[in-house]
């Protein structure tokens, strides 16, 4: 116990806790890991995921990254703007789209 809080380490300063009055700071090695009844909270180096009565969560392949989700973002705009519709007129080819999209969601 001291002016920065309390801190609780186990026998080889492995994982600590650290507590204060505005945060609780884990550090761990390997896994940090939270049980609340069926529901799994669970936190490795570089991963998570929650496991819970309707399922599981994950990021074991970062999916959520700012990269991961630009990329996806950039095929999405990619092809809107090179889809082709083929109905609505007989059945024929009605062309591409008529004009660009640019990406930008804030226009």
């Amino acid at each position: 116990y001291g002016p920065e809080g309390v801190t609780i380490r186990d026998a080889k300063s492995n994982t600590t806790f650290l507590l204060t009055p505005e945060s609780i700071t884990i550090a761990t090695p390997e896994k940090f890991e939270v049980t609340v009844g069926s529901t799994v909270l669970t936190l490795t180096a570089g991963t998570w995921s929650l496991t819970g009565q309707s399922g599981t969560l994950t990021d074991s392949a970062a999916s959520t990254s700012p990269k991961i989700m630009l990329e996806g973002w950039e095929k999405l705009v990619q092809w809107v703007n090179s889809h082709r519709h083929s109905n609505g007129n007989d059945g024929q080819d009605t062309g591409g789209p008529t004009s660009q999209f640019n990406g930008s969601i804030t226009e």
